[in-house]
């Protein structure tokens, strides 16, 4: 996935209050909310707290980026603003582009700051090149901040011609990665700005955007095919002079987040592939500002250069404050033998801590207040002391005016150097039930807090006193850490932190809380903490406090269950010199932390996964079975000699990754189900391998089980909250009504499924707020129902889950991203808990700050297993030894000290900024060994910068790019005997190193390996020589040194898989019994390292056999290969059961492979040779017999030059019975009813239609009725019968092959002729086509149809039918035996019926579905033919809108086709049907109304791409419009035809939605040939979207047409005008209906007849006569004829002659057999009754047997056609 950053905002408020003489300035008011449900869970919110910590919050910086804003005192504190935006196009249009300034240029007004310009400083932002679209820039300087104003001028009209500006180096990145992150300033009048950021930007009508108008944040993107934009509600746009921090990521696969003040300002947008496609090369970034009529966009953004700048200052006189008035407070002391607490009985506050002679304040003024939902209560205390070290504090709180009515304990603890805030009990005395509903929901105590209450504090009169804290930051640029000093005087401070240290030169403390508390998102998530300053006296102190607690919650009325509940507890912890280097700091304050601290599930063992990686299923295709990742598990166990490994199962559910999401307990059954699964966990142990799968909490689709209305998501006006649209399109979830209605179970479901075992839930998507809050709270409540069931938690962004996460995929997934969103940038929380958590910023350089070159390195994740389709083995093994193994031992220690060094300047990403690097890092281990890292140099001009020394205990053991580290444990961390240690050695250059071994190591001899799949080779012995060795050895090749010889372990490759290494990664073909000549057959690898088997240059069949084991008697199995034959002679897969064999072929393999996370794909790092893959799975399908103990396998090829390529063997259970309703192998009828497909799309493979993807082609699964016709206005089912379809969502307009048979899985033999019949759903005509091809596949150029096709495009499938519909074709085998059939993706776009977005991809205009498949061998014969032509035909004869003269010669032509002798030989069916065709492609279309090519000129004011020639296209989704600028109402549109032409009247269609130009008041003036003029008016025509007639009440011969808009409707009224279609009708001469009565009249005459051969004769007329009319095939000259005919009929004489007139032969077929008697495939004739109903043309490519086969999908007629009796 992939998706949003941020969903929560900041909002402030300043309050004071006062304590007796006291007045306390110690409050603020943070409140975090989501955007979108007012109903969320929320934390955080306190605004009626003590409140002047807001002094501080009202001038803090702004930066920095991240500190709180404080709002104008009265501001609202709720939720972001959110605004009914325009609803549809037209409305955001006329707001956002509206008309252009005059032509006489308006004086510019100022900004509303008058700058000051240094004159030293250069712009770092610049007006473009194009003079057409060059604003201003100004430098300015305010409040201490330099920004650059950047202003639109008069010309710079907003839609056609906006100012843009660039900076240099802000571009898009070489992985197609678009990252922005400003601080603005919005300097425009009110409600006058329009700006914002264009993403791969082109030109104007090429791009992505975000940005803002007066109504709103917005994105938009424009292609050349499809242009669309936000259509939702917004949130609203900056205030003037406010402080804004924007962030945009587009990722390289289309997924668009953005978020400012870290609210997410919409959920993912994901482009369109053909909109992502068209910009994946465009690199350009820019800024945007526009005009409108005399309104100017000014803004101002913060440059990178502050250098220079005037700061504001610290106050310069001495702050003083009230006194501490402790004459009313009775104090006592707790203590332990180390510290002592002097405490408030009256209230559970600590007045002051001394340790070992020194001490820290606590609360030093008297506090004595709770906030109970946020409204402040003054408790009834009683206290009792407990004994020496323990003191409690019983509270009886009430607030009848707010329901509150509890009790609450409160204990206070010394235990050794720590002070124990405890919440032992809570009672509300209001009944309330978890998991029912609650009348009230003030009733619960939703959240306490005792802001105000400092649990520890620093005084400036202290020397040394300081307080650090961290902040999430995921910004490589920006370090989420403040080091403050506290003096008087000092700048005010009120700001939440995750981790808070106060310090002075004696002592310093920290402090812990489990407070889930967010003050918003980004850097003011996860505020567990809340420090402040409070002057008191003379002295100002800044104290930690815990923030807010959540307790009892609920979700609309519904109480969350009893595991949400946490009792509140908090813990200080006070330390002097902790590490020993003579210095107290807040570090010494850290170490102590971790004694005090929450330790998430599972850290012990993060440490010891070195080899993280993730094995990818996807689309049903099963690329990675759960057993064949065993094996992997087993390959790098060899490679790295025994390093733990981390292996994240996507897509072990379902159909694979990003399918069936909710459904939890769904184990893959194609990739081998909950027994293969468990056998994997169960084995996985042995190798120190930790597994893990990634689920979703945020989105569901419509196949899982758990998708129901009442958990969907909804936006405000109603309309669903769509998610990831890939193979289907999701929709997000309310994650609150989730929790509140049974989401746990759902856990407990997949853990009774597994057992024990399973390692980590890796939760995909949550905390970008897309299913509401996904906040501190929300996130904890989450990983505690994970931990509860044994495994440990891990999420996908870097800064989700921080409290409980051990794994953050974005932070340690490099490529991610881009450099604002990766790991967490605090080097206070990576002091803390380097060791706990792979969360950190990782070594990539062009990200910049912290990410260049971390000393303590960073996970850098690579993969073999097919995610983003790195399959690239050496290449994963290499990083893994360049990045993970240093990452990795650091783990094995805890930080201890921490130096930085000298600020250093960087530039990258568009950004020069200041970045301070770490010099020095001491790590130390239990057994106090002691690590050293040092970068080498402080110049981040040096290649030093980028290097480092490490020692262990004074020895080095590395050196720059080399080390020689010693690695104690095993995969699982336990210790390694003395001789099984070991020393990794790694080198990036080549050369030698020498290096200084430990005293236990330098004896005479030591053993060095080569480290490589197959384990420790290439054994050198090598000499210790004065306690030192010296290696050259290869660069970017892993070793091993051990003190003694060393063996590899044995590895059973394969098991469970009944064949003994599937993948042929043992090395080795000892394992089977090879017959031919056994040199051919060897291992080999791909060009991503994978090993296959290779048969090459022999010159006798060469076969390889083994036994499979494991089997079960009387068992149906299917088994495949995979195979890549670069040769002509023949591959085989064949199974002897004992009783029967079963064999499949292929000779020279024709499609490449495209499957993104199969290992053989044909990109090129993944190629089998050449740079290209054929690779596709070969099946065999067989049955055990009652013995299974000789069962065997073979892989042949057959005598040849070149190379066959085989890998990848699988075996397991399935029952398919596609051969003939049989299981085995073999001839008969083929049927695929996806049923029981055993992977992949069988009989198809995936075709080129988007490169190499993660194919959005799938097995869909059933479930109704949300997969079905109906909901949500679903047009198609995704699933047509049975459980399961074969879906295709949204590749429409492809122009290429979407999937297609070979040969191994059907093969069309040569000569011979099949019928291929299937069920289909399509949401759009002619979308989709079915092709039959031979050989490879050869694509049409780019934007041009494949031209090696025979191609059927095929209707959609619900406009005329209440069900899917069935296409028949019959296909002949190409003499070279390589025919194939599929589904191609035509050039032709999908009508969406006006839908947009996640309506249009949820409802199925875009998707194509496949069901019962069926594949029949037939003898052909004439009747064949015929009969599949008039399935062609008849559907095209009972259209009513081509002439009459046109279409008769095609119906007499298809009557004379129904009518031919059932003995037709093929040759002549073949001739008649080339006649019929030619006549159908000769039908000429009736002219009801003007179209575009009946006119001279076209001339209309209108915006680009939507002119006037759009009005008469037919195609009502496109339009005519006037500018978007608006000012064109009264302006004429002006038609001039070609020549004159008569007219009837006008129908105006307006657009499909919206309202924008929609016509009013309307004059129309029609000139005929002669130049008289003809008026008509039209006055307040409603404003809707039903079409409006002017009739003109005769006909007009006309010339020339006026039509001119006087009033219109829209945003702000006659702005625009704008038409679907306008519709000059022309005169319309009604057909005449068929004279009948001459027929009638001799149909009596020869009734009357007696002759038995007679009667036949009138009985056959009849029939023939029925049939025609019946299939509206009936002439003038047929009706004629057949009364002719029956006219000659006499008694007594034989049959005449056909009339010898000039009349067409028509031919008559008896009824004497079978009468009634219908073929089988009769159906419903389809009437087609609008434009978009006509049946398609016939396919682009003709054969022989192809010009029958136009468009057969359409519904078939009755049709009466019997055996000829011949006279």
């Amino acid at each position: 996935m992939n998706k949003g950053l941020f969903e929560k905002r900041c909002k402030y408020s300043i309050r004071k209050f006062s304590l007796g003489v006291a007045s306390v300035m110690i409050g603020a008011a943070f409140f975090g909310t989501s955007p979108v449900l007012a109903d969320s869970v929320q934390s955080g919110s306190t605004a009626n707290l003590p409140a002047d910590l807001a002094t501080a919050l009202a001038t803090a910086k702004e930066n920095d980026g991240r500190d709180f804003e404080a709002p104008k005192v009265g501001e609202d504190q709720g939720s972001p603003e959110v605004t009914d935006g325009p609803k549809t196009e037209e409305e955001l249009l006329a707001l956002e582009k509206e008309k252009p300034a005059e032509e006489k240029p308006k004086e510019d007004k100022p900004a509303a700051a008058k700058p000051e310009t240094p004159k030293t400083v250069t712009p770092e932002w610049q007006t473009v090149a194009n003079k057409e679209q060059q604003g201003t820039v100004t430098i300015r300087e305010e409040k201490g901040v330099r920004y650059n104003q950047l202003s639109s001028t008069a010309q710079n009209d907003n839609a056609g011609k906006p100012a843009l500006f660039e900076k240099k180096g802000l571009t898009v990145d070489a992985n197609g990665n678009a990252t922005v992150d400003l601080t603005f300033k919005d300097d425009s009048e009110k409600g006058k700005s329009r700006f914002g950021v264009f993403l791969k930007f082109k030109d104007t009508k090429n791009n992505v955007f975000v940005g803002y108008d007066k109504d709103g944040w917005f994105w938009e993107y424009k292609s050349p095919t499809t242009s669309t934009w936000y259509r939702g509600s917004r949130v609203a746009a900056p205030e003037t002079g406010s402080t804004n921090r924007l962030s945009i990521t587009l990722k390289s696969d289309g997924q668009l987040n953005a978020s400012n003040n870290d609210v997410n300002l919409f959920d993912t947008v994901t482009l369109p592939a053909a909109v992502n496609d068209h910009l994946k090369n465009e690199k350009k970034i820019l800024l945007k500002a526009g005009s409108y009529d005399d309104e100017r966009t000014v803004v101002s953004v913060k440059t990178d250069n502050q250098e220079g700048v005037k700061t504001e200052d610290t106050p310069a006189e001495k702050e003083t404050g009230p006194e501490v008035d402790d004459s009313k407070v009775t104090y006592d002391t707790i203590q332990s033998k180390v510290l002592k607490a002097v405490i408030d009985q009256a209230f559970p506050r600590v007045k002051e801590y001394s340790l070992n002679g020194h001490t820290l304040p606590g609360q030093v003024q008297q506090f004595n207040q709770v906030f109970i939902n946020n409204h402040r209560i003054t408790p009834e205390v009683t206290y009792k002391k407990i004994n020496e070290t323990t003191a409690e504090y019983l509270m009886k709180l009430r607030d009848d005016a707010h329901l509150i009515n509890a009790e609450m304990t409160v204990r206070l603890q010394v235990v050794d150097n720590q002070l124990h805030f405890d919440v032992t009990k809570i009672v509300n005395h209001n009944q309330v039930t978890p998991g029912q509903k609650i009348d009230d929901e003030s009733k619960l105590l939703s959240s306490i807090s005792f802001l105000g209450n400092a649990l520890v504090s620093v005084s400036s009169n202290q020397t040394g006193a300081k307080f650090d804290g961290a902040t999430m930051s995921n910004n490589t640029h920006v370090s989420g850490d403040d080091h403050i000093d506290v003096t008087n005087p000092m700048k005010d401070l009120a700001k939440g932190y995750m981790y808070g240290f106060v310090s002075t030169d004696k002592l310093a403390a920290g402090v812990w809380s489990n407070s889930q508390n967010s003050y918003g998102g980004g850097s003011n998530d996860w505020t567990r903490l809340t420090a402040y300053k409070e002057t008191v006296g003379n002295a100002n102190y800044v104290g930690i406090h815990s923030s807010e607690w959540q307790w009892e919650k609920a979700y609309k009325g519904i109480v969350f269950p009893e595991y949400t509940k946490e009792l509140p507890s908090a813990k200080v912890v006070i330390t002097e010199d902790a590490n020993a280097d003579k210095n107290v700091d807040w570090q010494d304050g850290a170490i102590a932390y971790r004694s005090i601290m929450n330790n998430p599930q599972g850290w012990e063992k993060v440490k010891d996964i070195t080899a993280y990686r993730i094995a990818m299923n996807f689309g049903s295709q099963a690329q990675n079975p759960f057993l064949m990742t065993l094996d992997g598990i087993k390959k790098i166990n060899l490679h790295t000699d025994g390093l733990g490994q981390g292996v994240l199962l996507k897509g072990y559910g379902s159909e694979g990754h990003d399918s069936g999401h909710l459904n939890y307990a769904d184990i893959g059954k194609r990739i081998g189900g909950v027994e293969d699964f468990k056998t994997l966990i169960e084995k996985a142990k042995k190798y120190g391998a930790h597994l893990g799968i990634h689920v979703n909490a945020s989105e569901t689709y419509p196949e899982s089980k758990y998708f129901n209305e009442k958990i969907l998501r909804k936006n405000p006006d109603g309309s669903y909250s769509y998610g990831w649209n890939w193979l289907d399109q999701g929709i997000n979830i309310d994650a609150a009504y989730d929790l509140a209605h049974g989401r746990l179970a759902r856990w407990e479901d997949l853990k009774k499924k597994l057992g024990d075992g399973l390692d980590f839930i890796y939760v995909d998507v949550w905390g970008n707020g897309q299913s509401g809050d996904n906040g501190a709270w929300a996130t904890h409540v989450l990983a505690k129902e994970i931990n509860k069931q044994g495994w440990r938690f891990a999420i996908e962004w870097g800064h989700g889950g921080e409290y409980d996460s051990t794994f953050h995929h974005w932070a340690a997934d490099l490529t991610y991203g881009g450099y604002t969103n990766k790991g967490i940038n605090s080097a206070i929380t990576r002091f803390i808990r380097n060791h706990q958590k792979d969360a950190w910023v990782g070594d990539y350089r062009s990200y910049g700050g912290a990410a260049n070159y971390p000393l303590l390195g960073g996970y850098s994740m690579k993969d073999f297993e097919g995610w983003q389709g790195r399959s690239d083995y050496n290449g994963y093994v290499t990083n893994l030894f360049a990045h993970d193994v240093m990452t990795k031992y650091f783990q094995h220690f805890t930080v201890s000290k921490w130096e930085n060094g000298t600020p250093v300047t960087m530039t990258d990403n568009g950004s020069t900024y200041k970045w301070t690097p770490e010099m020095r890092v001491e790590l130390v281990d239990a057994d106090n060994n002691k690590v050293v890292v040092t970068r080498k140099s402080n110049d981040v001009n040096s290649p030093q910068y980028r290097e480092r020394t490490v020692t262990l205990n004074g020895r080095v053991i590395q050196d720059g790019s080399a080390y020689l580290t010693p690695w104690n444990w095993d995969a699982n961390g336990k210790k390694l005997s003395t001789d099984k240690e070991k020393m990794y050695y790694f080198n990036t250059q080549a050369g030698a190193t020498t290096w200084t071994l430990p005293s236990d190591w330098a004896k005479s001899k030591v053993y060095l390996y080569k480290l490589t799949d197959q384990g420790k080779t290439e054994e050198q012995e090598l000499t210790v020589k004065d306690g030192k060795i010296t290696l050259d050895l290869l660069a970017n090749q892993p070793y091993v040194l051990y003190r003694s010889k060393q063996t590899n372990p044995e590895m059973s490759w394969s098991e469970g898989m009944h064949i003994y290494d599937q993948g042929f990664n043992s090395g080795t073909l000892k394992h089977w019994t090879i017959s031919g000549d056994a040199s051919k057959a060897e291992i080999v690898k791909s060009q991503g390292a994978n090993d296959m088997l290779r048969i090459q240059g022999n010159k006798e069949k060469v076969s390889l056999t083994q036994k499979l084991t494991g089997l079960k008697p009387n068992t149906k199995y299917a088994v495949y290969v995979g195979v890549d034959n670069r040769s002509n002679a023949k591959a085989s897969i064949t199974v002897n059961t004992g009783e029967k064999e079963v064999t499949t072929y292929t000779n020279k393999s024709l499609a490449l492979n495209y499957v993104k996370a199969y290992a053989h794909n044909t990109r090129r790092d993944n190629a089998t040779v050449d740079d290209t893959s054929y690779f596709q799975n070969m099946y065999a399908f067989f049955t055990t017999g009652a013995d299974v103990s000789n069962v065997t396998l073979t892989l042949s090829r057959e005598a040849g030059d070149q190379a066959t390529y085989f890998d990848e063997i699988r075996t397991f259970e399935n029952n398919s019975s596609m051969y003939g309703d049989k299981h085995d192998t073999g001839k008969g009828t083929f049927k695929q009813d996806f049923e029981n497909v055993a992977q992949g799309i069988f009989p198809f493979v995936v075709g080129g239609v988007e490169g190499v993807e993660d194919n959005r082609t799938h097995l869909s699964e059933k479930h109704n009725p949300y997969t079905q016709r109906g909901w949500n206005g679903k047009k198609v089912d995704d699933v047509i019968e049975g459980n399961w379809s074969l879906k295709t969502n949204g590749l429409v307009s492809r122009r290429n092959l979407v999937y297609q048979t070979i040969p191994q899985n059907f093969r069309f033999e040569a000569g011979k002729t099949y019928r291929v019949t299937f069920e289909y759903e399509a949401g759009s005509d002619n979308t989709y086509a079915f092709v039959v091809g031979k050989g490879e596949f050869q694509s049409g150029r780019r934007g041009t149809q494949a031209s090696n096709l025979e191609m059927h495009e095929l209707p959609n499938t619900w406009t005329d039918s209440k069900k899917a519909k069935k296409a028949t074709f019959l296909v002949t085998g190409a003499e070279t035996g390589d025919t194939w059939v599929g589904i191609y993706s035509t050039g032709n776009a999908s009508n969406t019926r006006g839908d947009s977005g996640g309506n249009a991809n949820f409802r199925g205009y875009n998707d194509f579905m496949m069901d019962n498949l069926q594949i029949e061998e037939i003898t052909l014969t004439g009747k064949m033919l015929t009969e599949n032509a008039l399935k062609n035909y008849l559907p095209t004869v009972a259209m009513t809108n081509y002439t009459k003269e046109s279409m008769d010669a095609l119906k007499e032509a298809v009557f004379n086709l129904s009518q031919a002798d059932d003995d037709i030989s093929v040759e002549e069916a073949r001739a008649e049907i080339a006649k019929i065709e030619a006549l159908k492609n000769a039908l000429v279309q009736k002219k009801t109304a003007l179209v575009a090519d009946d006119f001279a000129s076209l001339t209309a004011p209108a915006q680009a791409q939507e002119g006037l020639a759009n009005a008469f296209d037919g195609n009502v989704s496109s339009l005519w419009h006037t500018s978007w600028n608006g000012g064109d109402v009264g302006k004429p549109a002006t038609m001039v035809l070609k020549e004159p032409t008569e007219i009837t009247g006008l129908r105006y269609v307006p657009r499909g939605s919206g309202s924008n130009g929609n016509l009013r008041d309307v004059k129309l003036v029609v000139t005929d040939e002669s130049g008289k003029e003809h008026t008509f008016t039209a006055t307040d025509w409603p404003n809707n979207n039903k079409p409006k007639d002017i009739d003109f009440g005769k006909t007009i011969k006309a010339k020339k047409i006026v039509l001119t808009g006087t009033k219109t409707y829209g945003d702000g009224g006659d702005k625009y005008q704008s038409a679907a279609e306008l519709i000059f009708t022309r005169p319309q001469v009604a057909e005449t209906p068929l004279d009948l009565s001459g027929y009638e009249a001799a149909l009596v005459k020869a009734q009357k007849l007696t002759d038995k051969d007679n009667q036949e004769e009138v009985a056959s007329v009849q029939a023939s006569m029925k049939y025609a009319t019946d299939n509206h095939l009936l002439t003038e000259r047929m009706v004629e004829y057949f009364a002719d005919y029956l006219n000659q009929l006499k008694d007594s004489a034989t049959k005449p002659d056909a009339p010898t007139v000039e009349k067409p032969e028509f031919k008559l077929r008896s009824l004497a057999s079978e009468q009634g008697k219908t073929p089988d495939y009769k159906q419903e004739i389809a009437r087609p009754e609008t434009p978009e109903q006509i049946l398609p043309a016939t396919g682009e490519s003709q054969s022989d047997t192809a010009l029958i086969l136009a468009s057969v999908s359409l519904a078939l007629s009755a049709l009466f056609v019997v055996k000829t009796k011949k006279d």
